[in-house]
């Protein structure tokens, strides 16, 4: 997730002109909860500037959730795999939060995608579960994107947010649209 909006960013920037993107569950937008953004942007903004941007406010760890409360996947083993990540993981930081909402907002902006001088074909993949980023960011990026880009979405029925860790049904979903962008470049 977040690697796509990192990738978008780089595109819409002109860092970068890759041929064609394929963004799964791409974070285009933080969640309402446990904080809503108009509580959220401007805390995290100001918390970054008095220099608490590294306070890690604790909250999106899975480590004490229960397979059958998680946000993930479908797939219990899978889910198992994902917390037996060899890598700590940490919850968010003001700065992190802060950042993303800037770039949020960067990538939504529409004479950004306008000005971008990539012509990649781009690809949304998402969960109509999706738990982890706001799903709506899904349809109004894509829907912006589209006015001036070759860019599509499909949405997986039931799929939560980890899409290469769901059920083996909701992943041969996921692996056949990928493998059909793939072939069409």
């Amino acid at each position: 997730s977040m690697g796509s909006l990192i990738a978008v960013f780089a595109t819409l920037k002109n860092y970068i002109d890759p041929e064609s993107l394929i963004l799964l569950s791409p974070l285009f937008g933080l969640p309402q909860k446990p904080i809503p953004h108009y509580i959220g942007r401007p805390l995290a903004k100001y918390a970054t500037q008095l220099g608490l941007d590294r306070i890690n406010l604790g909250f999106d760890k899975h480590l004490n959730i229960p397979f059958k409360n998680n946000r993930l996947t479908h797939d219990e083993e899978k889910y198992r795999q994902i917390l037996d990540y060899p890598f700590r993981w940490s919850g968010p930081t003001f700065g992190w939060i802060d950042a993303t909402f800037r770039a949020c907002s960067f990538v939504h902006d529409e004479q950004v995608i306008k000005g971008c001088k990539a012509s990649s074909r781009i690809s949304v993949l998402g969960g109509s579960d999706e738990r982890v980023v706001d799903p709506k960011g899904f349809h109004s990026w894509t829907s912006a994107c589209k006015k001036f880009k070759n860019c599509e979405l499909e949405i997986i029925q039931t799929a939560r947010h980890e899409l290469h860790m769901e059920s083996q049904e909701l992943y041969e979903q996921a692996v056949k649209f990928i493998k059909e962008r793939l072939q069409s470049t």
